[in-house]
């Protein structure tokens, strides 16, 4: 679940090499040690390198030079930020809000409550909903 305020959500970029041959150096960060939460919010989410994302797929370190050929396809994804805030003070509406405009999963949305933090009625009733 977000914290009380979401933090900047991440950004994937994708490049198609157009060239015979090239060479991509890449100096990523944020992939080992993700953006931290502030009063209490969530960390936020690591960063991704991969070569051919969904047919030879390789994930690439954060800091490397190689050489691509023409078709292959880079994708970055960067790391989001951090929350700020208590998870469960968020309004479930701005949750449900998120996962409606697909800025959150119905995953990450879930929240992790333990049985002396019940879920609020509303969001049991909105997770019904979503999922139908």
């Amino acid at each position: 679940m977000p914290s009380k305020f979401r933090g900047g959500l991440a950004l994937e970029r994708q490049y198609r090499f157009l060239e015979a041959e090239g060479t991509l150096q890449l100096r990523t960060d944020r992939r080992n040690h993700v953006p931290y939460g502030l009063a209490g919010g969530r960390p936020g989410t690591p960063s991704r390198n991969v070569l051919n994302p969904g047919t030879e797929e390789r994930e690439l370190p954060a800091k490397c030079t190689l050489t691509v050929r023409h078709g292959d396809v880079y994708r970055h994804e960067l790391a989001g930020a951090g929350g700020w805030g208590d998870p469960f003070a968020r309004d479930p509406e701005r949750v449900l809000r998120d996962v409606m405009e697909e800025k959150i999963s119905p995953a990450y949305a879930r929240p992790a409550r333990s049985s002396s933090y019940p879920e609020p009625p509303s969001f049991q009733v909105k997770s019904v909903m979503l999922i139908r």
